[in-house]
């Protein structure tokens, strides 16, 4: 692995992405299930109207800011227009504080929770660190989010926090129909086919990718988005695999 104390923080990022690109499809993948599962965050989401309309078109160009946000940094235009989209629709970060330090601590605690437990190796303190300092700081700070816990296992409690006292189990209406748009889209051969979901072959089983979503996401979410939740065994079986697959393609590109 690329020596991350030699970089810049751009270039240290740049690093974490080339060796871990499941740090970003899951945190992105988590984040709009989070997202969805969440009472408060649904509603408002369905109001706006446009996920329901435009179920593809939302959620492959939200992949394609987000992931110049994270190729460009947190200052680029795409940030910037993720925030005029937010202001156009009414939705601020006074308003809706506490989801919106969700999304970022989703962003940071599912994308090391899921590259340690699922690939051949856990991700390092300094990978950790680079992870969390661009979405807690540069892009909390673009975005005036505040009150952020200041370290991974701080930020990491909060969200377990935030979970169990602001989603509901089974959720409601808007959760599951929102749910049902999620899974639908993840089964879809054009989004999974889509490069900018920067998914890693080695994540999918059998050339399939909900498997490993269903058995990587929270069963708490899960059930709120009214999805089914997945039988311990058979996680441990697909955790396992997706580790094997991983630690072949790593001795395979040395």
């Amino acid at each position: 692995m690329k020596d991350l104390a030699q970089s810049n923080e751009a270039e240290a990022l740049e690093t974490l992405m080339e060796e871990r690109p499941e740090m970003f499809f899951w945190a992105m993948t988590a984040a709009f299930g989070w997202f969805f599962a969440a009472p408060v965050t649904a509603r408002a989401d369905r109001e706006v109207g446009y996920i329901e309309e435009f179920p593809k078109e939302r959620f492959v160009s939200t992949l394609k800011l987000l992931w110049s946000v994270v190729e460009k940094g947190a200052d680029c235009k795409a940030l910037q227009r993720i925030n005029q989209t937010h202001a156009g629709a009414g939705i601020s970060t006074q308003d809706f504080a506490d989801e919106f330090r969700m999304i970022i601590a989703v962003f940071v605690c599912e994308g090391i929770r899921f590259s340690s437990r699922y690939s051949s190796s856990k991700v390092s303190e300094e990978e950790q660190t680079v992870w969390f300092n661009f979405w807690t700081k540069d892009v909390a700070n673009a975005m005036d989010i505040t009150g952020l816990p200041d370290t991974i296992e701080a930020l990491t409690l909060w969200l377990t926090e935030f979970k169990d006292e602001q989603i509901l189990t089974g959720g409601n209406e808007d959760t599951h129909a929102l749910g049902a748009i999620l899974f639908g889209l993840l089964q879809d051969k054009d989004v999974l086919q889509s490069p900018d979901l920067h998914v890693p072959e080695w994540v999918r089983q059998d050339g399939q990718l909900a498997p490993a979503i269903l058995a990587a996401m929270d069963d708490k979410v899960l059930g709120a988005l009214g999805a089914p939740i997945m039988p311990t065994s058979q996680v441990v079986e697909i955790e396992s695999a997706m580790r094997a697959r991983s630690s072949v393609l790593e001795v395979e590109s040395v």
